[in-house]
């Protein structure tokens, strides 16, 4: 293995749990990732190979030191790495060559927990609600309703051809700073909006996307509710449904979709 000279980087954009919400209809939001080189031993720092990279994506965002990343909605551990040889192209047969070749490498961002070997962490939490069922005009039962909302794989922990993830995954949410939350505001005549108790996001379930078992589940992944809605709502009345993804800790900064459906039993 050849000897290895560190790269000292710095993630300048964005800064560490910075907040983005979406606007309107929108799925993603553009980030802005800017990096540089701080100090490195290479001689021609312009050829050295950029990547950025996503903990909730598996396609790299971006190869140079500024790109805009369109990101979904999630908290993204973001890092940012700079070496002197390139896996792309490679087969997985070279790559185990290819990497003991690296002389020189280094990484900025990461987790804050444990911290980064080199500068400080990168968060960024992404507030979309992108709101999956039901559909617009549709009839809810109020005593086993379906709501579904779009959210990060890793919101859930991995089972093995599983068609639901139960358990929280410790390590999204060791970053995690998103709320789901959902309204229901008669619509003639009008009411005040009532909330439905998920409590805390433990009564939503991450359904991965499957093919088997049946009912098929295309992407994206998303959280489902699935049980009785609130004993204010009246039967055969319409509602608008409401969900927001909101900031766990500043609930003003956040994103809200609104649908229209028909209560019944």
């Amino acid at each position: 293995m050849a000897d290895l000279h560190p790269i000292q980087l710095q993630i300048d954009q964005p800064v560490h749990d910075h907040i983005v919400a979406a606007a309107g209809a929108a799925k993603t939001v553009n980030v802005l990732l800017a990096g540089r080189i701080v100090a490195t031993s290479f001689e021609n720092p312009a050829a050295l190979f950029r990547i950025w990279y996503s903990s909730l994506g598996e396609d790299i965002l971006g190869t140079s030191d500024q790109v805009t990343a369109a990101l979904a909605v999630g908290s993204h551990t973001i890092t940012y790495t700079v070496k002197d040889q390139t896996e792309a192209g490679v087969p997985p047969s070279g790559l185990e060559a290819l990497f003991k070749s690296i002389e020189h490498i280094g990484a900025a961002g990461g987790p804050p927990d444990p911290p980064p070997a080199a500068g400080s962490p990168c968060v960024v939490h992404v507030l979309i609600a992108n709101l999956l069922a039901p559909a617009n005009n549709a009839n809810l039962s109020k005593a086993n309703a379906v709501l579904e909302a779009q959210a990060p794989l890793q919101w859930g922990a991995f089972v093995a051809d599983a068609a639901a993830y139960p358990e929280p995954d410790p390590t999204y949410h060791a970053v995690n700073k998103l709320r789901y939350r959902w309204f229901f505001t008669r619509v003639n005549p009008p009411g005040a909006p009532v909330e439905l108790d998920v409590a805390g996001g433990t009564a939503m379930t991450l359904i991965p996307p499957h093919d088997t078992p049946l009912p098929k589940v295309d992407p994206p992944a998303r959280l489902r509710y699935s049980g009785p809605l609130p004993a204010a709502l009246v039967v055969g009345q319409q509602y608008s449904v409401s969900l927001r993804v909101e900031h766990l800790d500043d609930a003003a900064q956040g994103h809200t979709v609104t649908r229209t459906v028909t209560i019944v039993e």
